[in-house]
């Protein structure tokens, strides 16, 4: 699934500093909390934790972090349902 991830520094963080959605959705057009920000960063997953060591490797890489942490972080929207 191609999934685009939106944050950090989003004006509502109370579900995650970053918030993944599938590629298209239209919540990312009509969500207030997503107006001005970059929408550009996708990329293709299969899964949750995919998506959070994409996101913080990084973190992982200089080890202050393990694999698999990063979704902790991150609110999936329902349009991500595919992910395992």
């Amino acid at each position: 699934m191609k999934v685009t991830v939106v944050g950090p520094n989003l004006f509502d963080q109370s579900k995650g500093s970053f918030h993944a959605h599938k590629a298209g959705c239209a919540d990312l057009k009509r969500d207030p909390n997503y107006r001005g920000q970059d929408l550009s960063y996708t990329f293709d997953a299969d899964t949750r934790d995919e998506v959070g060591d994409e996101i913080y490797g990084d973190h992982i890489a200089e080890g202050s972090m393990e694999p698999g942490e990063g979704k902790y972080d991150v609110h999936f929207a329902p349009c991500t349902s595919g992910l395992s």
